[in-house]
């Protein structure tokens, strides 16, 4: 994972901060909220955009809502501009390692978003149904003072899934054996989780 730096009071990674960066010094001239929004939803265009930062708003799991006072900010000052973009860029990359169930509990994602306040604190809602068709609410949200470290404990949360879903895989492949054409026999590989293999003919 890339290192953390800061931008404005924003945590966020160093491949963000570099994609942004390069956007904002693409895009030098002030420009209105809505084409903001609209350059947005150009360059992230597998999120669903929009601007109504109330829980619950959507339907798909790939929401994402910026309050119409930050893409103002966003518009007209490019500090602004460079830190939310960077921002977005992490967004972005956390909802594209959503699993389909929740860890632990497997319950199905139905829905979820991201929400940029006003204020520029952030949340996070899910929508999920357990096996037995029950739906939970939850809402994860960061005040004014607990921003910075709202995105990387997310991030945590997301990377530690990803390594629960790994060591499962890796469960699941150790031992597998396989028919080789080229010897006529039958070859067994060990996967362990390092990512090592042992061929034994």
């Amino acid at each position: 994972m890339s290192g953390l730096v800061y931008v404005g009071d924003k945590c966020v990674t160093s491949a963000a901060y570099q994609y942004a960066k390069q956007v904002t010094a693409e895009e030098t001239k002030e420009v209105k909220a809505g084409d903001m929004l609209n350059s947005l939803r150009e360059r992230y265009s597998n999120l669903n955009i929009g601007t109504n930062t109330k829980p619950f708003s959507g339907t798909e799991i790939n929401n994402l809502a910026i309050a119409p006072g930050i893409l103002k900010q966003m518009a007209s000052d490019p500090k602004k501009r460079e830190e939310y973009e960077a921002l977005i860029y992490d967004i972005n990359h956390m909802i594209e390692s959503t699993p389909e169930r929740m860890p632990g509990t497997g319950a199905k994602i139905k829905a979820q978003g991201v929400f940029i306040n006003e204020d520029g604190t952030c949340g996070m809602w899910t929508i999920t149904e357990s096996s037995e068709g029950e739906e939970e609410k939850k809402v994860d949200k960061t005040d004014r003072e607990h921003r910075k470290e709202w995105l990387e404990k997310q991030r945590q949360k997301r990377k530690e899934e990803q390594k629960k879903l790994q060591e499962r895989v890796d469960a699941r492949m150790d031992g597998i054996t396989f028919y080789s054409a080229t010897t006529n026999a039958e070859v067994r590989i060990e996967v362990n989780a390092s990512s090592s293999f042992n061929w034994e003919a």
